[in-house]
């Protein structure tokens, strides 16, 4: 791998890091319970609860939550026992399948979702104000191409 290609790479860690801090700071400034959700959720419990959100208007259950976020059937479930206990999380029985277990954000979890989104584009917003068109879109294509080539690595790596 070249040298430039570490750099940036590296420097894209460090973007993913400091992130997230300014995220988590920026929401206690604001007083929002944001930084309780960012610091005490794994980002495997992020992708999770923002699933989640995304298909508010389907019947999701614990499998399609285990193959989102690439884990065991086991592993999501205790996942959602924590965003339960959390109360970013509701489980009710499917109605049609006793053994089938529906999952729905809370009010509280939509909440703090709407909380995390807004934060995000807020930085985001910031952090691109005076960065032209053309870079942003070339920055975005490339980010593209790099999360493509590393989730055909990982479905390398599953096939292994």
């Amino acid at each position: 791998m070249e040298e430039k290609i570490k750099s940036a790479w590296k420097e894209f860690i460090n973007i993913s890091v400091i992130y997230r801090e300014i995220s988590t700071r920026t929401s206690r400034m604001e007083g929002s319970d944001q930084s309780d959700y960012e610091e005490r959720l794994t980002i495997a419990q992020a992708k999770v609860a923002n699933y989640i959100f995304e298909h508010s208007n389907e019947e999701i259950m614990l499998k399609d939550i285990a193959k989102s976020v690439k884990v065991t059937p086991g592993a999501a479930s205790q996942m959602v026992d924590f965003l339960v206990k959390k109360g970013y999380v509701d489980r009710k029985q499917n109605e049609h399948d006793r053994r089938a277990v529906i999952i729905t954000l809370s009010e509280k979890g939509k909440e703090i979702i709407a909380v995390a989104r807004g934060t995000f584009e807020r930085i985001a917003d910031e952090i691109f104000e005076g960065i032209s068109c053309e870079d942003e879109q070339t920055f975005v294509r490339v980010l593209k191409l790099v999360y493509s080539r590393l989730l055909d690595k990982r479905n390398e790596l599953d096939k292994a």
